[in-house]
């Protein structure tokens, strides 16, 4: 392998790992390092355990998640880098990211509309995420047709665009959100 070969190797695994960093926080994870474990039984990501919500999904939880997860202040333990996390890699944890961002109600960082007597709304109509012909993250709104918030990536296996797709509808967000705390 060339060396400009070994670089863009290098510079791919850096943008993969601070993707895979925004969807983990963008979930509510938290990232406890070794020299302020806080608690928590060692360093590395953890993310909030719902055991009612992963009964309903699962079928049960075991008695040794529920123990961990009252230790740990209703956090499980996805691994000790952000190298470990498994966005890249699995469907099941991009499809974490899809239900929260399908879930987005983002109202109040869209125009306002009224008409006549009746009540005020918001033009915002829901984050759609598609991997019909190439996987996209969809801003539906009332008066515009969808547009896309994420760069199409066709040359990839469909896993990868979905996962670059959420890592641009992440990012889009989370700039609407902190505009709008300035």
């Amino acid at each position: 392998m060339e060396i400009s070969q070994i670089d863009n190797v290098i510079k791919e695994q850096k943008l993969i790992t601070e993707a895979s960093k925004e969807l983990a926080t963008y979930l509510g994870w938290v990232y406890i390092p070794s020299n302020d474990l806080q608690g928590y039984s060692k360093a590395g990501w953890w993310r909030p355990l719902d055991v009612n919500k992963e009964a309903k999904l699962y079928g049960t939880v075991s008695q040794i998640v529920k123990d961990a997860a009252t230790k740990a202040g209703s956090r499980y333990y996805m691994g000790r880098k952000t190298s470990d996390l498994k966005f890249f890699n699995s469907f099941d944890w991009l499809f974490w990211v899809v239900d929260k961002l399908e879930k987005e109600q983002l109202g109040e960082y869209f125009f306002k509309y009224q008409f006549g007597d009746e009540q005020e709304e918001s033009s915002f109509n829901g984050i759609e995420v598609s991997v019909a012909n190439h996987a996209a993250v969809w801003l539906n709104t009332v008066f515009d047709p969808p547009y896309s918030v994420s760069a199409p990536r066709l040359n990839l296996p469909k896993r990868e665009q979905l996962f670059w797709a959420l890592a641009d509808g992440v990012k889009y967000v989370n700039k609407l959100k902190d505009e709008k705390n300035l």
